[in-house]
């Protein structure tokens, strides 16, 4: 898992109060894409479900301002996921007991073509996801809960705070200063929301150093903006594996 992806979970380069869009919606949690609404100057965007034949492109959990849209003919699914037809597989097999896309070969040009537990090597052949302690060059070709550190594929949380690593996801805090874990920025502002223009967001490192950003916009009827929890205040382990795996 590339160190980008955990840098996205504190997302802090957006515009300011006046520059957040508004959102209209009935269930959040149900409703995740949207349509674009032009109320007067400012843009208001009704969260909705899809219609039949289209479906929700998510983006990265945690990632976006900006919520999914609604698009096009539903996407070949990979192996393991959930299916009702071949046609709906990548592989073009659908189990129908188990209803999920697998396959029985062991030819590849992608990871996606391979059964779960395999990953597809350089000769384009599906083999077993490297286990804890052997070498690997890439993430993908790790066991679940592992991550490729150090060329090694190690424990997702797993190295202490001080100690070398290449990847936040390895460490115990999920985060890495000068090739090192270390303890994450956390949040110093009384309160998340921000109610001003010019509010800014302040965290302080583990040097007790303080770090000033701006606010990010969120998903509100409002057009709200609100500072985001650094890496040090949550449990990113937790939430790196409920995202992922």
């Amino acid at each position: 898992m590339s160190s980008k992806y955990l840098l996205i979970l504190l997302p802090l380069v957006f515009g300011d109060l006046r520059k957040c869009d508004n959102y209209l919606y009935d269930n959040l949690m149900e409703n995740k894409c949207s349509s674009a609404e032009v109320n007067g100057t400012e843009m208001t965007y009704r969260l909705k479900k899809c219609e039949k034949k289209q479906y929700c492109s998510y983006s990265f959990p945690l990632a976006s301002d900006k919520p999914d849209k609604c698009s096009g003919e539903l996407p070949k699914r990979y192996i393991g996921e959930y299916c009702t037809n071949n046609n709906e597989c990548h592989s073009n097999n659908c189990e129908p007991v188990r209803k999920t896309c697998t396959t029985s070969s062991t030819e590849c040009k992608e990871h996606g073509d391979c059964d779960v537990g395999l990953y597809c090597s350089t000769d384009n052949k599906c083999v077993l996801l490297e286990t804890k302690g052997q070498t690997c060059d890439a993430t993908k070709k790790c066991h679940v809960n592992l991550i490729c550190n150090n060329g090694i594929c190690t424990e997702v949380g797993s190295i202490n705070e001080s100690e070398s690593a290449t990847v936040p996801a390895a460490c115990k805090t999920f985060y890495i200063a000068g090739k090192k874990c270390q303890e994450g920025p956390k949040l110093q502002n009384e309160s998340k929301l921000c109610s001003k223009d010019n509010d800014k967001c302040i965290y302080k490192d583990y040097k007790n150093q303080y770090i000033e950003e701006k606010c990010q916009c969120g998903i509100t009827a409002e057009g709200k903006s609100y500072c985001s929890p650094g890496i040090g205040d949550m449990n990113m382990k937790d939430v790196f594996l409920n995202i992922y795996y």
